[in-house]
């Protein structure tokens, strides 16, 4: 499959528009009710703060820093399907129009680790969408089942060459099932047939190279500019000096997190202190690049700058087993609450000082056989349980919360 931007299929497209105006009139219509009751603006505080109940972070650092996150948490939460509403046409998040790597590599994160059901809903666009795929795909001859669909990218190049969209959707199912471990969408809802479609076209793609005893895409030069023994801390020195400095908002939060990694917080901090160049007051609106061109407001940079405080600040990893943590942050941030995170259905909340972490898990999963989890010390191995309106507290350190090691 090609998922190339803003592809549709043709049939499912008018349904969907259908459906779309109905939605539309009925919140039109339970709107203007509201207006005329006089509780329209009580219901809209009312259904933020039920919003930010489920997904709040809390930094006791600079007052700038704290503004850029709630900006951008609100924004992107307004972007996302209303939640509750399971049969919302979502229609993508777009930029310019075209549903590219911004959704899946940049945005949906950041609303998986909150929200599953609203990056349940984003999936189910691709879902949706997969015919058109196919259709790309076997519009360039490659491997995949037969179907309906047409490329709406206003450029050729974009179909032909953004094939890392393919990847990038990969992912977002594979956290999806990671985070959840909701089997539904792919045995029942066409989860599946994604995951096989990319896995097809993938696969008629590469050839073996003997010689170097690896796999080449075909149709693609691929120069290997570092070679394998190469650290991460060499692509960072090589890449950073190199990069585009008027380039997109999104970049320098994935450098700051390959600096945090390497537990090297000033230079982290450096790439951080860049975003602030993107966001324009006095509503923090992002622009794409810091020259004031490109995408407003653009939720791309958004998800980065939020992938740098929860992937980076906090080390949240997702993996197949367990959901790491390895916080680490500069000196001006005395500490950090990220109250919501969502793992195998339980709902928890993390606090982050130099000293000490404290972990609760606010809501426990409804599935008895997820609900039961721990916390699992890297350094020592200790193994902590969570129960629900319970804390734990422990030394910071790095560690991950799984299920508990004594179920079946």
């Amino acid at each position: 499959s090609v998922w190339t931007p803003g592809q549709v299929t043709t049939g499912s497209y008018k349904v969907t528009m259908l459906i779309k105006t109905f939605c539309e009139g009925m919140s039109f219509c339970e709107g203007m009710s509201l207006i005329g009751s006089g509780s329209l603006y009580l219901s809209h505080i009312q259904a933020w703060a039920a919003l930010w109940e489920g997904c709040c972070v809390d930094v006791d650092g600079p007052l700038p820093f704290s503004q850029a996150i709630y900006g951008c948490l609100y924004y992107l939460l307004s972007a996302i399907p209303p939640l509750g509403s399971a049969n919302f046409p979502f229609s993508g998040i777009n930029y310019w129009g075209h549903v590219f790597w911004d959704q899946d590599t940049w945005i949906y994160p950041n609303i998986l680790l909150f929200y599953p059901e609203a990056a349940c809903a984003i999936l189910k666009y691709r879902i949706r969408t997969l015919e058109g795929a196919l259709h790309n795909a076997r519009e360039q001859g490659y491997k995949v089942e037969c179907s309906n669909g047409r490329e709406v990218c206003p450029e050729k190049i974009y179909g032909d060459e953004e094939i890392h969209i393919n990847g990038d959707v990969m992912l977002a199912f594979e956290q999806y099932f990671c985070i959840t471990q909701d089997l539904k969408l792919f045995q029942q809802e066409g989860g599946w047939d994604v995951v096989q479609a990319i896995t097809q076209y993938w696969c008629s793609r590469v050839v073996w190279n003997c010689e170097e005893e690896n796999y080449h895409i075909v149709g693609k030069r691929v120069r290997e500019l570092l070679s394998r023994d190469r650290s991460q801390r060499n692509d960072l020195e090589i890449y950073e000096p190199v990069t585009d400095p008027q380039g997109p908002a999104m970049t320098w939060s994935m450098f700051a997190i390959g600096w945090l990694e390497l537990k090297e917080v000033k230079r982290a901090q450096q790439q951080m202190s860049k975003c602030f160049s993107n966001i324009t007051e006095p509503f923090k609106i992002w622009v794409e690049n810091s020259d004031g061109s490109g995408a407003v407001n653009f939720l791309t940079g958004m998800g980065g700058f939020l992938q740098a405080i929860f992937f980076g600040y906090a080390g949240f990893r997702i993996s197949r087993s367990c959901l790491k943590f390895d916080p680490i942050y500069p000196d001006d941030i005395k500490q950090l609450n990220i109250t919501g995170i969502c793992y195998l259905g339980s709902k928890l909340s993390f606090t982050f000082t130099k000293e000490k972490t404290t972990i609760k898990m606010t809501k426990s999963s409804p599935d008895l056989h997820l609900s039961v989890l721990e916390v699992v010390l890297a350094g020592t191995g200790e193994h902590l349980s969570l129960k629900e309106g319970q804390s734990v507290s422990f030394l910071t350190t790095a560690g991950w919360i799984q299920k508990e090691s004594a179920l079946p």
